[in-house]
């Protein structure tokens, strides 16, 4: 089947989003569709149905890109595009440490949770202090003040556990009576209001939350620098469909970490994030690799290492050498 017509069939025959079908209609209207592309289009399709990665190897402006590119907007993926040079490294691909951006919020969620805590009911009926919360909080005082809040916190917990029946009927009645009088301080007419249940165990999950989210929030805030995923773990994670653009540029060191990728398994060890463990990055269902590169002999340009060039299925893309496909480039670009 045609191609192009399989494609324009495609964009309408009811795609729901008439975005993604004028964007893929308006791509096939800057396509000559030649022998040749045909062809290329044809077998990149049948390996990507069956969740094969493809290499396709030709000569510049044969159209491997744009094949690439069709054919993610037929499939209603997102492509990324990785363009390989000589100083590409492993951080381009699986990515890595960036200066932390949300800090400033961060921290106003720190102290909005140890403003929760310090007022929960709960601390008051138990005898437990209360954290005291500054109306400006510095880089300097996030760990001492979350040091306070976790004590409050367990504290409030020991308190509970160790509780007999007796002392739980009069923390109930005190939780009531502090719960009512915050209402009244809010002008909440002597109801609940945002102090929360009448439930000395609901009470305590709260504060728990509470104090989780604070211990969460001053993590990120505290944290210079944070990890953000590469293209190649963002399209693993998400499902979506990655483009490795003239890949024997880069250095074999750096395309190794591509074959646990390459094998049925589609599996990544992201060693380089640290922490408890190296986490193990799983491809999502839709997850589709491709690459493309020149053939090797050019300066600059290689061949790829036998380990990772036999995972791919090996797609030759022949130069334009056909008078009529030339003529019929030349007519759809000047007309």
């Amino acid at each position: 089947q045609d191609p192009a017509a399989a494609a324009a069939a495609a964009a309408a025959a009811g795609a729901p989003d008439s975005e993604a079908a004028g964007a893929l209609q308006a791509a096939l209207r800057g396509v000559v569709w030649t022998r040749s592309m045909r062809r290329m289009y044809t077998l990149v399709e049948r390996c990507l149905r069956h969740g094969e990665p493809v290499l396709l190897v030709g000569e510049t402006g044969t159209g491997k890109t744009t094949v690439c590119q069709l054919l993610a907007l037929m499939r209603k993926q997102h492509l990324h595009i990785l363009n390989c040079n000589q100083h590409t490294e492993t951080s381009d691909f699986l990515g890595g440490f960036r200066p932390t951006r949300g800090r400033e919020r961060a921290l106003g969620q720190f102290r909005a949770a140890a403003l929760r805590v310090a007022a929960s009911p709960l601390l008051q009926v138990l005898g437990v202090a209360a954290p005291l919360v500054p109306e400006e909080i510095g880089p300097q005082a996030i760990t001492p003040l979350l040091a306070t809040v976790t004590e409050a916190v367990a504290a409030a917990s020991k308190a509970l556990a160790e509780m007999d029946a007796r002392g739980r009927r009069e923390a109930k009645k005190a939780l009531k009576a502090a719960i009512k009088a915050a209402a009244k301080a809010n002008g909440g007419g002597g109801g609940a209001g945002e102090a929360g249940p009448a439930d000395l165990d609901e009470q305590l999950k709260v504060l728990q939350a509470d104090g989780a989210a604070a211990s969460a929030a001053a993590t990120e805030a505290r944290a210079p620098f944070a990890w953000a995923d590469g293209p190649l773990v963002t399209a693993m994670r998400r499902g979506d469909m990655i483009l490795v653009d003239e890949i024997n540029l880069a250095e074999d060191a750096v395309l190794e970490r591509l074959n646990s990728v390459l094998e049925p398994g589609r599996t990544l060890t992201l060693a380089e994030r640290g922490g408890e463990g190296a986490e193990v990055v799983v491809g999502a269902e839709g997850f589709r690799l491709l690459a493309t590169m020149n053939p090797g002999g050019d300066f600059g340009k290689k061949e790829l290492s036998p380990a990772l060039a036999n995972r791919f299925t090996t797609i030759w893309v022949p130069a334009m050498e056909d008078m009529q496909e030339m003529r019929a480039i030349l007519e759809a670009r000047l007309a």
